[in-house]
């Protein structure tokens, strides 16, 4: 198995397992999981040409793997304990998921392409996310979902980084 920063691209794995349904794609020790019944929406977004944004959504996961001490291990601890600490059994599942520090990097940067090649040290604007309270999170999740007209980058580029400047 390659360490975090041994890894530039994405390799594409297909199962008939992960990511739960509801879910197009997942980072899993490097290698992007993508369920054999999205093979149809995945050729899709190669043709709509947005497959690119998803294979660097997944890719910056691997990055912030290595800003965690390039070790898969911490970063899925932590990636975990972000997500228990957001109690997806009150708050719900897609909260705890979005609302991830983690997540919160990954789709304020998906559409920069360029993004993984700025900082040799992996990706670590999800340290900055993790300073938003739980409670804050759930507000601005609150506001994301009365305001279903966004999608969830631009939500976080234009409602959730402007809170982190001003701290």
């Amino acid at each position: 198995m390659k360490k975090p920063n041994e890894i530039d691209k994405i390799e594409i794995k297909w199962n008939n397992i992960l990511p739960f349904p509801g879910y197009l794609a997942m980072t899993f020790f490097g290698k992007m999981l993508i369920r054999k019944s999205n093979k149809q929406k995945w050729e899709n977004y190669i043709k709509w040409g947005v497959s690119k944004y998803v294979l660097n959504h997944e890719l910056i996961h691997v990055k912030q793997s290595v800003s965690t001490n390039n070790s898969w291990w911490k970063f899925y601890l932590l990636y975990i304990w972000e997500w228990l600490k957001a109690n997806p059994l009150f708050n719900g599942f897609k909260f705890a998921y979005k609302m991830n520090p983690f997540e919160l990097e990954a789709y304020a940067n998906e559409n920069d392409l360029d993004y993984n090649n700025v900082n040799k040290d992996g990706a670590t604007q999800w340290k900055q996310f993790k300073t938003i309270s739980v409670k804050q999170r759930k507000q601005l999740w609150k506001f994301f979902k009365e305001n279903n007209y966004m999608t969830f980058d631009y939500f976080v580029n234009n409602h959730v980084i402007p809170l982190l400047l001003k701290k």
